[in-house]
């Protein structure tokens, strides 16, 4: 006659609330009844989502209770090896998802003071389960499990990026630990990297994407890690990634670029992603794609810019001067003004003196009476025009000229008050 297995009443969960306890010793006792209760249960049926939730809570709150460092790891690796004692795979892949839910769910919670012993709890988890997985002879259904825990629980999740970024900087220091040379060639690490990169499609975060580069992808770039990975797999899910219209650029140009080095480095020479095997609607790729066509059009551009390029230097040589600078000074004489105009050409190599004096010479001389500014000055231009064309300047300030060629390019300024201050006219 088989043993009923155990209920999951209000019993059980006493001592699971008893893992909670502040007394180090009834902890002790709670966790050896909960591993009895787990390897019992496990043995007449699966465990329910719920009853590991429960479980789990009162774990990670061992844990915190806990202190002392070496009591604190001796916890840390008492529990993680929990999965190790299942024999139903899907069993030990549940606790591990519990693990991943809580700690996840409980981060935000975490003190600072206690954040060491809790990133202690997770590389020590994350080794035991390598070490389960190692034991199963790297059975494509116990990774499979535990990668879709990961990626689902913790990489592309809402956890807390700060577990994301621990994982991706200690998962090859751990991994080291179970690796031996007479590891058959296995599809963890290629999987792992590939929900990587998929955070590193999805996110918006430019330390998030530098983190993981430096963590994952550089020491395989660079060749310090040398593990068996499946770069075929690995490149087209970067291309994959990629080409979602939802990625945002910066996040596929890094792709792009890492796709490249990967293939660089491993000796495999992905195609660019413009070449890819375009599918038609029949379902059939078209292998043969022609680029002439390509080839034809970037020519016909490079043409048309350098056609474009030659008719604006050729309108530049036949306009008119850029800029010419009308710089007007003045200097008080009895009160009244005497104005220079000086004109600069950015076609000639020196400046053209429109007149000493606006002032009548009698003024000058010292007249005391009130007379305003009025003069007529002539001047003589070096604008490419077919003739020297005359520039009448009054007292108003107003630029007449005579022809229209001229009056397009001058600024025109009216102002009837008399000139006080120096005016700069630029045309």
């Amino acid at each position: 006659m088989t043993e009923a297995p155990p209920q999951l009443d209000d019993a059980h969960i006493s001592f699971a609330k008893r893992l909670a306890h502040n007394d180090r010793k009834a902890r002790e006792s709670a966790l050896r009844k909960v591993k009895r209760w787990l390897v019992t249960k496990s043995k007449h049926g699966t465990l329910d989502h719920d009853e590991i939730i429960k479980i789990w809570k009162g774990l990670h709150f061992s844990m915190w209770y806990s202190d002392k460092p070496l009591t604190q790891e001796a916890l840390a690796l008492d529990i993680s090896q929990i999965i190790t004692l299942f024999n139903n795979l899907e069993d030990a892949v549940s606790f591990f998802e519990g693990f991943c839910e809580t700690i996840a769910r409980e981060w935000a919670k975490i003190d600072r003071l206690r954040l060491d012993k809790y990133y202690m709890f997770i590389k020590t988890a994350l080794k035991c389960v390598l070490e389960f997985c190692k034991s199963h002879d790297w059975n494509d259904k116990v990774v499979g499990g535990v990668i879709h825990v990961l990626d689902f629980r913790i990489i592309n999740s809402d956890c807390p990026d700060s577990i994301t970024t621990f994982i991706s900087e200690q998962f090859f220091n751990v991994y080291a630990d179970v690796y031996s040379d007479t590891m058959p060639n296995n599809t963890f690490i290629t999987k792992l990297l590939m929900s990587y990169v998929t955070v590193l499609g999805r996110t918006p975060k430019r330390d998030l994407t530098q983190v993981i580069m430096v963590n994952l992808f550089e020491p395989l770039i660079l060749r310090n890690q040398q593990y068996s990975i499946d770069m075929e797999q690995l490149s087209n899910h970067i291309y994959t990634v990629a080409k979602q219209p939802e990625v945002l650029t910066r996040n596929r140009k890094l792709l792009y670029q890492l796709r490249s080095d990967l293939g660089d480095v491993f000796g495999v020479f992905p195609p660019p992603p413009s070449s890819q095997k375009r599918k038609i609607e029949n379902g059939h790729s078209d292998e043969n794609v022609d680029t002439s066509n390509i080839s034809s059009l970037a020519e016909s551009n490079l043409a048309k810019k350098k056609k474009k390029k030659k008719k604006k230097k050729a309108v530049e040589e036949n306009h008119l001067p850029e800029a010419v600078e009308v710089k007007i000074e003045s200097s008080e004489t009895n009160g009244l003004e005497a104005v220079e105009v000086k004109t600069e050409s950015s076609e000639t190599n020196g400046s053209v003196t429109m007149g000493d004096s606006l002032l009548e010479p009698e003024v000058l001389a010292g007249s005391t009476e009130s007379v305003e500014p009025k003069a007529t000055v002539i001047a003589e231009s070096t604008l490419p025009t077919e003739s020297k064309l005359p520039i009448e300047m009054t007292g108003s300030t107003e630029l007449v000229a005579p022809d229209a060629a001229v009056a397009e390019s001058a600024t025109v300024i009216k102002s009837e008050a008399p000139l006080e201050s120096p005016v700069l006219v630029e045309s």
